[in-house]
């Protein structure tokens, strides 16, 4: 039996204790980048539709139960939920980008859900802007 030294005993005691350290950190900073996205939306919406106060509290639960029901970032479907279920997936997301617009919707006053309206499709012509120079290359 060769000998290790009392460091190499616990190498992987240690290896074990880091893992564990780090995965909840990650889920929090993925909590904390949630959080900060969902800070962000409702910072834009209240300067682009001038929300009151009680609305800004009402979007902002309605966004959050949004986000903790995303699933966590770089977690893998299923077995059974890849690529086959793609489009059901994309149905189901859609689905809940619909339910959410509705929710925020009931928010608003009617003046305010036209304005939301316009600026929700100028920000997603916005982002399709960038994901197209993007992926073009230097077009």
């Amino acid at each position: 039996m060769t000998y290790l030294p009392p460091f190499r005993r616990l190498l992987p005691a240690l290896t074990l204790l880091t893992a564990f350290a780090v995965l909840p950190a990650s889920a929090q900073a993925q909590r904390a980048s949630d959080d900060d996205r969902t800070g962000r939306q409702v910072e834009a919406m209240q300067e682009a539709l001038s929300l009151s106060a009680q609305q800004v509290a009402q979007v902002r639960a309605i966004l959050q139960a949004r986000a903790a029901e995303r699933p966590e970032r770089g977690a893998r479907p299923e077995r059974g939920q890849r690529d086959g279920d793609r489009e059901a997936r994309r149905a189901q997301l859609d689905e809940r980008r619909a339910e959410t617009e509705r929710q925020i919707e009931a928010v608003l006053t009617p003046a305010q859900t036209e304005s939301y309206r316009a600026w929700r499709a100028e920000q997603q012509s916005e982002r399709g802007g960038r994901r197209g120079h993007r992926r073009g290359g230097n077009s």
